[in-house]
């Protein structure tokens, strides 16, 4: 089956301070994956390409990465972007190719 799908970031991006949503408003990007077939690897790996694509559009120009707590949070807005679309579009292969993707990485800080 085919699907459209919607990426928004919400309101709550505007606290991490990226991009437009510093001024507190709710951005979205159409991501167009009506000519892919959802249900196949190949089609899931390409649509979350241009998930991804459009989660950095939304979250703005990646943070300097020497300054660890702007990193951070262009990591988590990026994140939670790209799962919040892939949830939204209900399909198991695109969920599968998000989990698999390696996007996620562990940060430790250590308090001294």
């Amino acid at each position: 089956m085919f699907a459209k799908t919607t990426l928004a970031a919400f309101a709550a991006l505007a606290v991490l301070g990226f991009g437009a949503a510093a001024h507190g408003e709710t951005l979205s990007v159409k991501v167009s994956v009506i000519d892919l077939n959802l249900d196949s690897e190949a089609g899931a790996q390409v649509a979350l390409r241009r998930i991804q694509h459009a989660a950095n559009h939304i979250c703005g120009d990646e943070a300097n990465t020497r300054v660890l707590s702007r990193s951070m949070l262009y990591r988590a807005c990026l994140r939670s972007t790209v799962d919040n679309a892939v949830a939204s579009v209900h399909k198991p292969m695109l969920t599968a190719a998000n989990e698999g993707s390696g996007q996620r990485t562990t940060i430790l800080a250590v308090a001294r």
